[in-house]
């Protein structure tokens, strides 16, 4: 658990750190959205005017034309001066915007003035002139954009049917042309990818800038957003993927008319909204990458670093608890784990006994045969123990040719005849001398751990004197001290 403290904690950290990021970032963006969707609203709301200004201008030229022509039934206006000069001053009143026309009640198209009383194509075929042939309610109608036969310009033909015919002539319409509509609206849109749509409840596109023949009179009502937003709603915005035009996604801001049965449909790239805003974001997630990447590779390095100091400290302590010399535990492990083994007898009541072994004669070895095979003989006599001894039975070097083997849930007789067999093994031992192959022998001292015993030194100091017993004896034997110094018995 502390190797992983600081990955951890670093983790966390990085955790942290991105979703701060995520979050603002999302915020922000958000923030740009909403501030891009107020403003698509306000110039919405210019254009609508302006949209509805137009068209309440078409219908007034149009209702004056048919009330003066009612007043005024007697003349043909196809050549009259002054009604040729009422539609000349509507003309110079819309700049030219708005072209006032006629059409007979068999589909012939006039212009005014139209001096040899000819027209000049037939119409009869067109949706705005089948529109007024139905009795009843007059009502102004917005047709389909068409290209004029006359002038073969594109224009939104906007029909009214006379209170009844004059001069044979059934309706007044005006024609708004797309190419000047265009270019007012060039002048509101925002650029670069911004566009201003207008387009006929049904979903027919009526105009849109930048101008764009192909999507001039097609019916949109299966582009995304129509059928939720733009074709239901009085007004609103969203984000469209722009599939059904160019395929930029856009942010749109859309406002039906009340009088006419027009939606105004106003967006810019969203793109152009969140560009700066992209550029700056990648900036930060690079930043972030970059960052992570050298958090994470320095919290790797700590963590190896760590590791190979914890590893250090293992071997340490391995080196610390093991004898170099013999590979059984050193005296301070030894006593540890059997100051352990010994409370955990008197606390269940567990018979465990006590080894204390000596190599007889040790310095006479040394001196007689070198230290490199007193180093031999100490070697041989621990491994030779350790294979005689169980699993759980303890067995540390506590001096210098000494030895103790701490060996739980055995009984005294038990013990006796393990002890016996550790000294066999020793005996049957052969080592090579400077001259000759020589044996050892080991004296032994036995006791048990007893439930007088405050600790563990003093079942060790116990063992000590049946070892003194031992050697005093005659050496290679087992002398065991159980209870009190004259209890003491020998094998």
């Amino acid at each position: 658990m502390r190797n992983l403290g600081i990955p951890a904690i670093v983790g966390v950290l990085l955790v942290s750190l991105w979703a701060l990021i995520l979050i603002v970032s999302s915020k922000q963006r958000q923030r740009l959205l909403d501030d891009s969707q107020k403003e698509l609203a306000q110039l919405n709301s210019a254009v609508a005017q302006h949209a509805a200004g137009l068209f309440r201008d078409v219908e007034s030229n149009l209702i004056v034309m048919d009330l003066w022509l009612q007043a005024n039934r007697h003349i043909d206006p196809r050549t009259d001066a002054s009604f040729v000069a009422l539609v000349a001053e509507l003309r110079r009143i819309s700049k030219g915007l708005i072209d006032p026309r006629m059409v007979s009640t068999e589909g012939k198209l006039f212009y005014i003035p139209t001096p040899d009383g000819k027209p000049l194509a037939d119409v009869s075929d067109r949706s705005y002139y089948k529109a007024q042939l139905t009795e009843g309610e007059r009502r102004l109608h917005i047709g389909e954009p068409v290209e004029s036969r006359v002038t073969e310009k594109w224009g939104i033909p906007i029909s009214w049917r006379l209170k009844s015919p004059v001069s044979g002539l059934m309706m007044v319409f005006a024609n708004i042309e797309i190419a000047q509509l265009d270019t007012l609206h060039e002048k509101m849109r925002l650029k670069p990818n911004g566009s201003i749509v207008l387009i006929r409840t049904d979903g027919i596109v009526l105009s849109r800038t930048p101008y764009e023949q192909a999507l001039i009179g097609r019916d949109v009502k299966s582009a995304q957003g129509f059928k939720e937003e733009y074709g239901v709603k009085q007004r609103g915005s969203f984000i469209s993927d722009g599939k059904i035009t160019d395929g930029v996604p856009r942010i749109i801001s859309y406002q039906r008319l009340e009088d006419y049965p027009i939606t105004v449909l106003v967006n810019r790239g969203l793109e152009d909204v969140l560009a700066t805003y992209e550029r700056r974001r990648t900036i930060v997630y690079l930043a972030a990458g970059v960052l992570t990447l050298l958090a994470l590779a320095l919290t790797r390095a700590m963590h190896l670093s760590q590791n190979a100091l914890q590893q250090a400290k293992e071997d340490l302590g391995l080196l610390e608890a093991t004898d170099s010399m013999t590979g059984v535990m050193s005296r301070r492990a030894f006593l540890e784990l059997a100051q352990r083994e010994s409370s955990r007898a008197l606390r269940y009541w567990r018979p465990t006994a006590v080894l204390l072994l000596d190599i007889d004669h040790f310095k006479r070895v040394n001196d007689s045969h070198g230290h490199a095979v007193g180093d031999a003989v100490l070697r041989d006599c621990a491994k030779a123990w350790k294979v005689e001894l169980r699993e759980q039975d303890l067995l540390g070097r506590v001096g210098g040719e000494e030895f103790c083997a701490v060996l739980p849930e055995a009984p005294l007789e038990s013990a006796k005849q393990a002890a016996e067999r550790l000294r066999k093994a020793v005996a049957n031992l052969k080592f090579n001398g400077k001259s000759e192959q020589f044996s050892v022998t080991v004296s032994i001292g036995l006791t048990m751990v007893l439930e007088k015993d405050a600790d563990f030194a003093q079942a060790m100091e116990r063992a000590d004197r049946a070892l003194y017993l031992a050697k005093e004896r005659g050496r290679d034997r087992l002398e065991t001290v159980v209870e009190k110094e004259h209890e003491e018995s020998a094998i």
